[in-house]
């Protein structure tokens, strides 16, 4: 099984166990949380992943809440410059915040 939390019966279990073995997904402590709300910045990580696009160089940052070290600064750097996504008018980019529907399909349309 991929994760503890997901049974053999799981109809998605396929798709989650690939996802997985291609490195696009990794849970949390052991779990993958089906249930969970999805992040900015996890969801722009598992999109650009997928896609197996080339990432931007993460040495600078845009936003005041993506700081140099931030696990999500090279996909954030990679949807700016693909112009997938933008941050908020106070220069933040919320990459903790869950991700709505609209930013979702503008992250995966980008």
């Amino acid at each position: 099984m991929p994760f503890a939390d997901i049974l053999p019966t799981n109809r998605f279990l396929d798709a989650i166990s690939y996802l997985k073995r291609e490195g696009i997904v990794s849970g949390q402590g052991g779990n993958f949380s089906p249930k969970s709300n999805v992040t900015r910045g996890e969801l722009l990580k598992m999109v650009l992943l997928a896609g197996k696009l080339r990432l931007a160089d993460s040495t600078t940052s845009q936003f005041s809440d993506v700081p140099l070290g931030s696990s999500f600064l090279t996909y954030v750097n990679t949807a700016v410059a693909l112009k997938a996504v933008s941050g908020y008018p106070d220069g933040t980019f919320r990459p903790n915040n869950s991700v709505t529907r609209a930013e979702g399909l503008k992250i995966v349309l980008g």
